[in-house]
């Protein structure tokens, strides 16, 4: 952003012939967003590669595939549990099936 900021002043400047002033005044903010740019961009990266794993964790466990809890649905609940899970259609029901669905 502050690279599109000081070269825009600049170009600004140039086109609409305001003065050797104003355009010395143009270069200054141009030459400031750059070195605003090289003094931010490693403060971020150091922040990032800092903090980032101090405040971004893995405290969940990962969710698990549908197949797995699937298996396990069927394991805790007997067959009747996984008859009926093999039985439903994949997509649920009736608009998977093209059954009261909107046409495309």
């Amino acid at each position: 952003m502050q690279a599109a900021v000081g070269g825009a002043a600049l170009d600004l400047i140039r086109e609409e012939s305001k003065g050797p002033e104003a355009e010395q005044r143009g270069r200054l903010v141009l030459t400031l967003s750059v070195l605003v740019i090289l003094l931010t961009a490693p403060l971020g990266a150091l922040g990032i590669a800092i903090f980032g794993p101090l405040w971004l964790s893995h405290d969940e466990p990962p969710i698990k595939s549908v197949a797995a809890a699937s298996s396990e649905r069927s394991a805790a609940g007997g067959p009747a549990l996984a008859a009926a899970a093999a039985e439903e259609p994949e997509g649920g029901g009736k608009a998977a099936a093209g059954e009261g669905g909107a046409r495309c």
